[in-house]
């Protein structure tokens, strides 16, 4: 019955309003959706006292930023969340550096590894400019959509790291993100995000960023790159 109802008030809508202005409402209207959905997510997990559900989204995320990394390596976990990346180097016996904008996840994450000689929490500022030292590896795991500017984020960053992961959303993953952005419409996932990258547009930002692509694929609705520092003191 409310199926049949959605219908005919779709139907009499077309007659009234043009297509195009319909095609933004219930565009808007997937994207409110879409957001109620998850905030009502939100509230199941906490009513049903819900602890670490799995990353149905992202279950290779963590896989892919250890993948390649041997137990010398020296890694930074930039702006690392809830810490299941550092968690992982340091099982595999890393020397971890995390850091985050979120003060509270890095005094979480100090209260869980802070015992551990080869984990420590810096100052993003300071990794970026060096202070904390070079590192082999540098993980952005779903960073770049959050920054600025990324080209001149990236190249300040590989002055600091021979090798770089990087982990975004894939705007081409929902393809009606196409006809958003030929109406105008925004197309960002969360409200914090200023930017969404397309495989294209991800491959030619790391290589105008002076790194070399080592591989970048497409995988659970993200754009997934591994590159290489072409920094000179590298």
């Amino acid at each position: 019955m409310t199926l049949r109802i959605v219908w005919r008030i779709f139907y009499l809508l077309q007659k009234i309003i043009s297509p195009e202005r319909l095609l933004k409402i219930l565009l808007n209207s997937v994207w409110a959706l879409w957001r109620l959905s998850w905030e009502q997510t939100n509230i199941y997990e906490a009513r049903h006292k819900s602890s670490g559900k799995i990353d149905i989204l992202r279950p290779s995320n963590v896989a892919d930023a250890i993948s390649d990394v041997s137990i010398a390596n020296r890694v930074c976990d930039f702006g690392g969340g809830a810490g299941d990346i550092s968690q992982a180097l340091l099982k595999l016996g890393c020397e971890v550096v995390y850091c985050d904008t979120n003060k509270d996840l890095e005094k979480s994450m100090l209260l869980r590894f802070g015992d551990n000689p080869r984990f420590s929490v810096a100052d993003s500022k300071r990794v970026l400019c060096g202070d904390e030292g070079k590192f082999d590896l540098i993980i952005l795991s779903h960073v770049l959509e959050h920054i600025e500017n990324p080209t001149d984020f990236l190249k300040t960053m590989g002055k600091t790291t021979n090798r770089i992961h990087i982990e975004v959303p894939d705007l081409s993953s929902d393809p009606l993100n196409y006809i958003r952005v030929k109406l105008g419409l925004p197309v960002y996932k969360d409200d914090d995000h200023v930017i969404e990258m397309s495989l294209d547009y991800l491959s030619n930002l790391i290589q105008d960023s002076n790194f070399s692509i080592e591989s970048i694929v497409s995988r659970d609705a993200c754009l997934v790159a591994r590159a290489r520092s072409n920094f000179k003191n590298n």
